[in-house]
């Protein structure tokens, strides 16, 4: 395959993830707000661990961390950081269709 495909593919993959954040239910606001503590976890922290589970080189750990960056960029959708390593995530993560996922 082409370098102008992989390219295409993983500009597609990002266009996705990006517009995925802003589902039409959001708007509606009428759900009730949660009373209570609430642990509220910062951009930052969802990209580190994102970063965190990536480092173990693993179909799963590919995986937690592809849900880590999308939660990041739902809350926050300017951070780059988590748009570059969204795509190393579902570069080296494991292949739909593959046996050693």
């Amino acid at each position: 395959m082409s370098y102008k495909f992989f390219l295409f593919f993983f500009s597609f993959l990002i266009f996705l993830v990006f517009f995925s954040c802003f589902p039409e239910k959001a708007a509606l606001k009428s759900e009730p707000e949660p009373s209570g503590p609430m642990f509220k976890v910062s951009v930052r922290e969802l990209f580190l661990r994102g970063r965190q589970e990536m480092e173990k080189f693993t179909a799963p750990g590919y995986t937690e961390a592809i849900k880590y960056f999308e939660q990041a960029l739902c809350v926050e959708p300017d951070f780059y950081q988590a748009y570059g390593s969204l795509a190393i995530a579902y570069g080296c993560g494991p292949k739909k269709g593959s046996r050693s996922g």
